[in-house]
């Protein structure tokens, strides 16, 4: 994954002298709801504009507070990736929720 920040950081930079750029790699998981949401709102308050902001994380939560989502899977034959729908990105959200609604039964 480094390679792959460093890759994006280089390519987001050759678009001025200036380097807008944020990678957060897995810093929500310890976070409570209240906390999560308020980190992601002023997330959405950095991006934009001249400004990147790349937060690579497995929850789906995070997916759904983004426009953009790369997803990634590990398969045998190597890693794919793809852009998600916004359908696809609502999918996982909602599999979330009844996942957890079903663990509180």
């Amino acid at each position: 994954m480094r390679n792959t920040r460093l890759a994006l950081a280089e390519l987001h930079s050759r678009s001025g002298p200036r380097l807008g750029s944020l990678f957060l790699d897995e810093g929500f998981a310890a976070l409570d709801t209240a906390a999560l949401q308020s980190a992601l709102e002023v997330l959405r308050a950095q991006a934009g504009g001249d400004r990147l902001v790349m937060v690579i994380s497995h929850l789906h939560a995070v997916a759904e507070a983004v426009d953009d989502v790369l997803w990634v899977e590990r398969g045998a034959a190597g890693s794919t990736a793809r852009w998600l729908t916004a359908a696809e990105r609502d999918e996982l959200v909602q599999a979330d929720l009844a996942s957890g609604l079903q663990r509180l039964a």
